[in-house]
């Protein structure tokens, strides 16, 4: 059985807090993709400028390796990270793949709220491709679990469970 989870989600601070939560729970160690990236190449522009982009993006690629093969680790990655250079494949060989299916009224709800201009227009741009993406997902998945609901502690015991069920 594999050691290692990944949580895949629209939402990035929501599913970084239920991967801290998870993490705690099941005695795992957490990493965040986007965060060890940031933190294991300090400054991305000056990285690019001097070596160009292509290397930047093979250095990113090798983090993501990396943190897919650490034992014990809970990782959440952004979808655009989990679909780029078949990082998919990469995470399928080593970690059960976890899908946090938001559900459409669930993400136009959350969009509606935001203040934030960007996320407005970055949110409705998101609707236009949101089959074609949770269907990628729910595909290349080990488990995908159907969110209605912005309550934290709701969505994370549905999860906990399915989770003890598949490790079961």
């Amino acid at each position: 059985m594999k050691t290692n989870i990944v949580l895949i989600g629209f939402f990035k601070e929501f599913t970084k807090q239920i991967g801290k939560k998870l993490a705690l729970d099941f005695g795992l160690y957490y990493a965040d993709v986007e965060e060890m990236i940031e933190y294991n190449l300090m400054n991305e522009k000056e990285i690019e400028e001097l070596c160009g982009v292509d290397y930047l993006n093979n250095l990113k690629n090798k983090i993501i390796k990396d943190l897919s093969c650490y034992e014990n680790t809970l990782i959440t990655i952004p979808y655009n990270m989990f679909i780029t250079n078949k990082n998919y494949d990469m995470f399928k060989s080593y970690c059960t793949i976890v899908f946090l299916n938001f559900s459409r009224d669930f993400i136009k709800e959350e969009i509606n709220k935001s203040q934030d201009k960007t996320i407005k227009n970055d949110g409705n741009v998101f609707l236009l491709a949101y089959e074609e993406r949770t269907k990628f997902c729910i595909d290349n998945s080990d488990i995908s679990i159907n969110i209605t609901q912005s309550d934290l502690d709701n969505s994370y015991k549905k999860i906990k469970k399915c989770l003890d069920k598949y490790y079961l």
